[in-house]
């Protein structure tokens, strides 16, 4: 630097700072021709500007008035029927042989049920005697009532040898594990 201090002088301050001020001036000028983010025509190469670069107001400029919806075709023809489904599965042809909606006094939904002889609530409360008139392996029972938390039991072990041969036992709790009284659906396999 200290060998800069000697020629240092008035005339080459004032003469850089005058370069600077005439090259920053005219590029300050030469922006504020321009809008923001706009770029003359003239610099614009043909084909290099794509739909994504548009504004939508220019894009709206582009795009007429919709024309008329054209006539509909015909219908084509049914398609084949497909494979049915495996057992379980969404739309399959359910698996139960027989099944009943038994309400909570004991009696059967006939309505709702297929292939059950009898229902019946005994001494016992919650505890019911549902009888299949086919030939079963299984039970599973699930509550009809939803509002109140339900517990139920399906098997065909009678504790209490209350039930006829072959029919399925069906104890029903409510949520503080007291058993009683409530409508509830079994199904047979």
């Amino acid at each position: 630097m200290s060998r800069f201090l000697p020629r240092l002088t008035y005339a080459n301050v004032i003469s850089t700072f005058c370069l600077v001020l005439v090259i920053g001036g005219g590029s300050a000028y030469a922006a504020s021709q321009f809008a923001k983010e706009t770029i003359p025509g003239r610099a614009i190469k043909k084909e290099s500007i794509g739909p994504a670069k548009l504004s939508p107001a220019a894009k709206a400029t582009l795009q007429g008035a919709k024309g008329p919806t054209g006539a509909t075709g015909p219908t084509g023809p049914a398609g084949a029927t497909g494979p049915a489904g495996a057992p379980g599965a969404p739309g399959a042809p359910g698996s139960a042989v027989a099944f009943a909606h038994v309400n909570a006094d004991g009696t059967l939904d006939e309505a709702n049920s297929k292939n059950v002889s009898e229902s019946k609530l005994t001494a016992g409360n919650g505890y019911y005697c549902v009888s299949p008139s086919v030939p079963v392996r299984n039970v599973t029972a699930t509550a009809a009532d939803t509002i109140v938390p339900r517990m139920i039991l399906a098997s065909f072990n009678d504790p209490f040898t209350s039930c006829p041969d072959g029919a399925a036992v069906i104890q029903t709790w409510d949520g503080d594990s007291k058993t009683t009284k409530s409508a509830f659906y079994v199904v047979f396999n």
